[in-house]
């Protein structure tokens, strides 16, 4: 079945395409700064709201490279290689993006339990 879209919602649909990366672009420099602050964050601040919180634990600062690493990698992936189409696949096929991953969970462990 062939799809026959009217030439304006054609170039409507280019120019969101056109815009795509940008969105991804400014999403990831979002996520990591927001991420970075919420591991620097003072554990104190978060304990008024949320008294169990694990933020600003000294160790967590550790994170910050796995995850920076790990969402850039993937987008690497995604975007570069064009390997986008099955994520679980993409996580335990691409040996530097498993070892971030369980790198980060390593770090985590050691910080929560230790």
């Amino acid at each position: 079945m062939v799809l026959a879209l009217p030439l304006q919602k054609l170039k409507l649909f280019q120019t969101k395409l056109r815009y795509l990366p940008l969105t991804l672009t400014g999403g990831t420099l979002h996520l990591l700064v927001t991420y970075t602050l919420y591991t620097l964050l003072p554990g104190a601040l978060l304990a008024l709201e949320v008294p169990e919180s694990r933020a600003g634990e000294p160790g967590m600062i550790w994170t910050i490279p796995f995850v920076a690493y790990g969402v850039l990698r993937y987008l690497y992936l995604v975007y570069r290689q064009e390997q986008g189409e099955r994520p679980e696949k993409l996580l335990t096929g691409d040996l530097p993006l498993f070892v971030s991953v369980a790198g980060y969970g390593a770090v985590v462990a050691w910080v929560v339990y230790l």
